[in-house]
C-alpha cells in the first residue's frame, strides 16, 4: 500500500504541476484535451474557460484514484 501511495502521490504531482518531461511528452491537461477545448485562435475567451473547468475537474477527481484503493484493495463503488 506504501508503494502504491507514493506511486500515486507522484503521479498526481506530475499531473497537477508537470516538468518538462511531462509536457514535451504531451501529458498536459491541454494536451490530453485538445479535441474538446478547440482553437485557442478561434474562440479565446471559450477555450480558456473550458481549460480551466477541465483542469478544475480532472484534479479534483484525483483524490478519487487514492480512495479507490485506501484498503489496500480496489473498491467495487467507486
Amino acid at each position: 500500500m506504501i508503494v502504491f501511495t507514493l506511486a500515486y502521490a507522484l503521479v498526481s504531482l506530475c499531473f497537477v504541476a508537470p516538468p518538462r518531461e511531462f509536457v514535451s511528452a504531451g501529458l498536459t491537461v491541454q494536451n490530453i484535451l485538445s479535441g474538446y477545448l478547440g482553437s485557442e485562435e478561434m474562440d479565446f475567451v471559450g477555450y480558456h474557460l473550458k481549460r480551466t473547468t477541465a483542469t478544475l475537474l480532472l484534479h479534483s477527481l484525483l483524490p478519487l484514484g487514492k480512495l479507490s484503493n485506501i484498503n489496500g484493495k480496489p473498491n467495487v463503488w467507486l
